[in-house]
């Protein structure tokens, strides 16, 4: 937590005059880890702190294929779901 506030403090003078952090979003197989948005929330008074769910906008033609699955379990997989959605063409 302490390096994600000082990788901010030093990006946000490069932000558009006014610009700052408005919310965390904690995502991958370490956002399941116990205590860790806590832990957020004291290092960033006044910041929401959030565990990201991968599977918010996913859409699928048919939920016959989808295994259903828990949001703490769609963390590990943060990665693979961003790769399968880049377009056939993007390496």
């Amino acid at each position: 937590a302490q390096q994600v506030r000082s990788t901010i403090e030093n990006s946000l003078p490069q932000l558009p005059s006014g610009g700052s952090v408005r919310g965390i979003l904690l995502s991958g197989g370490g956002a399941n880890l116990p205590g860790i948005r806590d832990i957020f929330g004291e290092v960033f008074s006044g910041i929401p702190v959030q565990i990201g769910n991968p599977l918010t906008n996913l859409t699928v033609e048919s939920s016959a294929h989808v295994p259903s699955i828990s949001p703490q379990d769609a963390s590990h997989f943060v990665t693979a779901l961003g790769l399968a959605l880049r377009p056939s063409d993007a390496y």
